[in-house]
């Protein structure tokens, strides 16, 4: 199948294209939509907090997002109730990291 000719461009600017100028304009740093973290392996990293704000209540980032198999205690112990040698099985025949 052959597209045609003006099927070939985007219509728009991929969503991207913009982003690194979004942190420097004035008005998202005056609402405070930035939050800054540090992950354990990315380091320091500026993310997008929610676009609105609600009166009472603070902004804070819950923390960075969980490494590679971070929560695999958590999850697969407390939550899904495998013993620790289940999953120490699962992690030796990498089912789980």
């Amino acid at each position: 199948m052959k597209l045609p000719k003006s099927c070939k461009k985007p219509a728009s600017p991929p969503p991207c294209a913009h982003h690194r100028r979004r942190f420097l304009r004035p008005h998202f740093q005056e609402r405070g939509i930035f939050l800054n973290v540090t992950h354990p392996i990315a380091g320091d990293l500026t993310l997008y907090d929610l676009p609105w704000q609600a009166s009472g209540l603070g902004r804070k980032a819950a923390g960075p997002a969980p490494t590679l198999g971070e929560n695999n205690d958590y999850v697969f112990g407390d939550i899904l109730g495998l013993s620790k040698d289940e999953i120490a099985k699962l992690q030796e025949e990498q089912v789980i990291y």
